[in-house]
């Protein structure tokens, strides 16, 4: 089981861990990912949340930098590095961050 501790593509600051992101990785901190950046876009959009852009962002912001530099890392080595597991684990994954970005 992969929990975030072990999972290189949830670890923040610094470049990715490309050497340490398996196929298996993907779809656990996508999913981890895309339910915390939902979560805070449904905040900011709440009826009750304050129209400001600071305000919005404080809370948006990471969540969805976290979302995009592990799907930044994940396309990448779908480009340059694409095995079978990775090629399944990336085509699993997309449909649900195209959802989340559209």
């Amino acid at each position: 089981m992969t929990t975030p501790s072990n999972n290189p593509l949830l670890q923040t600051g610094g470049l990715p861990l490309f050497d340490q992101i398996k196929p298996e990785h993907v779809n656990a901190a996508v999913n981890q990912l895309l339910h915390s950046a939902s979560e805070a876009l449904e905040r900011v959009t709440h009826k009750d949340f304050p129209a400001e852009w600071h305000a919005i962002a404080k809370v948006i912001d990471v969540c969805t930098e976290q979302l995009s530099s592990a799907w930044g890392a994940v396309s990448h080595l779908n480009s340059v590095a694409d095995t079978p597991e990775l090629r399944a684990a990336y085509n699993e994954a997309l449909p649900k961050v195209t959802e989340f970005w559209t």
